[in-house]
C-alpha cells in the first residue's frame, strides 16, 4: 500500500513536469523573434520555477505555496 502512493507522487510528479515544460516551452517559442535571448529565457524560467513550485505545493496539499511564490518574485525581481 505504501508503495502506491509512492508510484502514484512519482508519476504526478513526471507528468506534471512534462505540462510545465511544455508551457514553458509555449511561452518561448513565440518570443523568440520579438524579443532578445536574454529576456525569453528568463520568462521562460521563471514559468518553469513557478510551475514546479505550483506543482509541487499541489501534491504537498498546498502548505508551501504562498511562501514559494513569494520566493519565486524575489528572486525573478532581482
Amino acid at each position: 500500500m505504501e508503495y502506491e502512493v509512492y508510484a502514484q507522487i512519482l508519476l504526478e510528479l513526471a507528468f506534471g513536469y512534462l505540462i510545465v515544460s511544455a508551457v514553458a516551452k509555449s511561452f518561448h517559442w513565440p518570443a523568440i523573434d520579438k524579443c532578445d535571448h536574454f529576456t525569453v529565457t528568463t520568462v521562460k524560467s521563471v514559468v518553469m520555477i513557478a510551475g514546479i513550485g505550483a506543482m509541487v505545493a499541489t501534491i504537498a496539499e498546498g502548505v508551501a505555496l504562498g511562501g514559494f511564490l513569494g520566493m519565486v518574485v524575489g528572486f525573478a525581481s532581482q
